[in-house]
C-alpha cells in the first residue's frame, strides 16, 4: 500500500468567522483515497460500531439509537433530520445542532445515519464510558469549514460529493472527556469522493485551540493523523473486498462476556498477581485465566436455562492438565464444583486456600483405551493414586485449557468438553505434526486452502470430535494469546466412529503411558 503523506492545514488559509472560531480543519490526506463513497461510509459505520479499531483503551460500544432513513427521506434537507430544530430531536440525548450549524453554515446537508452510542473503557478503574452522537452526513459543497481548504490546499472539483462523519461527545467541558478521546468538543472526518482527498477537522472548547505560532497540541496531531489512517486503512480494505477472517462472540455473546470478565478482574486480578511465585509473567496467564473463567461462566449459565446439567450446583468441572491452577481457583471461588489434574504440581498451589489446593491433584490421566492389554494395565496399577482413577459423573464438563498430550483425547472421553489447543501431540503421546492441507477445502483460485501448524492441530481435533457424534461448536477467545481457538462440544450428533474406531485409524495409542509416567518426573513447562 502506498505510504500516506498527511498535509497539515492548520490554520486555515482564511480568518474563520465568527461563528466557526473553535473549528479547525487540522489534517489532510490529498487525493490518497482508491476507494468511493460508499467504501468511505461501510467502513466509518463499522468503526462507528466498534470503536475498540481505534484504541486500545476501549473494548466496545453499546449502541442506544441507530437510525438509518430511506433514499427517499435522504434527499431531504438538513433540518428534516433535526439538525438545527430542535423540536424535531429525541429528547434522550443533547442535540449536536451548535456543532452542525457551525460547522455547514449553509450548506445543504442530508443526515444518512444518527447512531447514539456509549463507548465502553477497558479499565473503568481509570476511565469513565463516554455517550456520543455520531452522524453520517452527506452534503455537495464543502462545508463552510472546509470552504477555505479545499479552495486551496487541494484540488477542487465541480459537482464534488462530501460525505462527513461528525462525532459528538455528550460532555459539557473538557474536564469530561475521558483519556482514549481526543480532548475535543467534536471532531468530523471528510472525505471527497471525485478528488479522493480526506480531512479531519476538530472542534475546540472555549478557551483552547491552535496556538499563535500555530503548533497543536502534539497529542491531538498525532490522534487526528491515527483517526485519518485508519478510516482511510478500513475504506480501502472495503473497496479491495476485505473479508473479516477472524470471528469472535459465536457461542457467548461480547456484552455478558465482558461484563462477567471485568467484575472477575475486579475480584481476583489484585490478589493473584500479587501472590505469584511462578517465573512466569503474571499478567499473561491471570488476564488469561480470568477471560476463560468469564467465557464458561457465560457458557454454563446460558446453558443451563435450558438444560439443568449446567447449573451450577450440579454441573462438575474437570480441568485437565491444570497447569498453574488459576482457573481452577477462579472457578471454584465463584462457585462451582470440580477439580484440576496435572502431571507436576505448581509452587502457585501452595498459595491457595486449603479448599482450592484439595482440588487440585498431581495426577495424570491415562484414558481406558490407552491401556490396551494387561501388561500396561500392570504398569498402570504400579502407579497408584498417581494416575487419575475417579470415573468422570454424568454432569462432567471437560475442560483442556493448552493441554498438550491430553488434547486429542478430550472429545474421545465421553462427556461435554472444551478444549484449546496448544502443542500438536498425537494419541500417543509423541510429538506430531497433522496435515496441513485442510480436506475439502479450496481458496477462490480452487487450490487446496493450506493451514498453519496449530490450524492443522485445530481442524484435526473437531474433525475428531465431530466424527464420534459431537456438534462442533467453535470460539476464537478473547485471551491475550495467539493459541486461542476453542473447540467445544455440548450437544451429541450422529456418531459416524466409536472411540475405539479413532484410536484404531490413528495407529493406536502405544507408548501413551510411558510418556506420561516420564511426563511426571520433569520439570514443569510454561506457555
Amino acid at each position: 500500500m502506498t505510504k500516506i503523506e498527511p498535509v497539515r492545514l492548520y490554520p486555515t488559509p482564511l480568518a474563520p468567522p465568527e461563528g466557526i472560531r473553535r473549528w479547525q480543519t487540522i489534517l489532510g490526506l490529498p487525493g490518497a483515497a482508491a476507494f468511493g463513497r460508499a467504501d468511505y461510509e461501510t467502513a466509518m459505520i463499522n468503526l462507528i460500531l466498534h470503536p475498540n479499531i481505534n484504541s486500545s483503551n476501549i473494548i466496545r460500544a453499546d449502541i442506544l439509537l441507530d437510525t438509518a432513513p430511506d433514499e427517499a427521506s435522504m434527499a431531504k434537507g438538513v433540518s428534516d433530520f433535526g439538525i438545527g430544530v430542535e423540536t424535531t430531536r429525541s429528547t434522550h440525548f443533547p442535540p449536536e445542532t451548535g456543532h452542525t450549524s457551525d460547522f455547514f453554515g449553509p450548506v445543504l446537508a442530508n443526515v444518512v445515519r444518527r447512531i447514539v452510542r456509549v463507548i465502553v473503557p477497558r479499565n473503568t478503574a481509570k476511565d469513565q464510558p463516554l455517550l456520543q452522537s455520531c452522524l453520517l452526513i452527506r452534503h455537495r459543497e464543502p462545508a463552510r469549514t472546509l470552504a477555505a481548504v479545499t479552495a486551496t490546499a487541494f484540488e477542487a472539483l465541480p459537482h464534488e460529493e462530501f460525505v462527513s462523519v461528525m462525532y459528538v461527545p455528550h460532555v459539557s467541558g473538557p474536564d469530561e472527556i475521558p483519556f482514549y478521546h481526543p480532548n475535543v468538543a467534536a471532531l468530523v472526518l471528510t472525505f471527497a469522493s471525485r478528488s479522493r482527498n480526506m480531512m479531519i477537522s476538530y472542534r475546540f472548547f472555549d478557551g483552547t485551540t491552535v496556538t499563535e505560532d500555530g503548533v497543536l497540541d502534539n497529542r491531538l496531531e498525532r490522534t487526528a493523523l491515527r483517526l485519518l489512517q485508519t478510516a482511510h486503512k478500513h475504506s480501502q480494505g472495503v473497496a479491495n473486498g476485505y473479508k473479516k477472517r477472524v470471528h469472535h462472540d459465536q457461542v457467548v455473546a461480547q456484552v455478558p462476556f465482558q461484563t462477567r470478565y471485568a467484575e472477575l478482574k475486579a475480584r481476583h486480578a489484585h490478589t493473584l498477581i500479587e501472590r505469584w511465585v511462578e517465573s512466569t509473567d503474571p499478567k499473561k496467564h491471570v488476564f488469561e485465566d480470568l477471560a476463560i473463567a468469564a467465557f464458561l461462566i457465560e457458557l454454563w449459565r446460558a446453558r443451563a436455562a435450558t438444560d439443568a446439567a449446567y447449573a451450577a450446583d450440579r454441573l462438575e468441572f474437570v480441568d485437565v492438565g491444570c497447569g498453574n491452577g488459576v482457573l481452577v481457583y477462579i472457578l471454584l471461588s465463584e462457585g462451582y464444583r470440580g477439580y484440576g489434574l496435572d502431571a507436576r504440581r505448581r509452587k502457585t498451589w501452595a498459595t491457595f486456600p486449603e479448599a482450592v489446593q484439595a482440588a487440585l491433584h498431581e495426577q495424570v490421566l491415562v484414558p481406558d483405551l490407552a491401556v490396551p492389554d494387561a501388561a500396561a494395565a500392570a504398569r498402570a496399577a504400579a502407579l497408584g493414586d498417581r494416575i487419575h482413577a475417579r470415573p468422570f459423573g454424568p454432569d462432567t464438563f471437560l475442560i483442556g485449557n493448552h493441554s498438550d498430550e491430553l488434547t486429542p483425547w478430550i472429545p474421545l472421553l465421553g462427556r461435554p468438553f472444551m478444549v484449546i489447543p496448544c502443542c500438536s501431540h498425537a494419541l500417543s503421546g509423541a510429538k506430531h505434526r497433522y496435515p496441513v492441507h485442510s480436506a475439502g477445502a479450496v481458496d477462490a483460485a480452487g487450490a487446496p486452502v493450506k493451514l498453519s501448524t496449530y490450524g492443522a492441530l485445530v481442524e484435526h481435533v473437531a474433525t475428531v470430535a465431530a466424527a464420534v457424534g459431537w456438534a462442533v461448536e467453535r470460539e476464537m477467545l478473547r485471551i491475550p494469546s495467539t493459541r486461542n481457538a476453542a473447540i467445544l462440544g455440548l450437544e451429541r450428533a450422529p456418531a459416524a466412529l466409536a472411540p475405539a474406531d479413532v484410536v484404531a485409524r490413528a495407529g493406536g495409542a502405544a507408548g501413551f503411558l510411558d510418556r506420561s509416567v516420564e511426563l511426571m518426573a520433569k520439570s514443569p513447562r510454561t506457555h
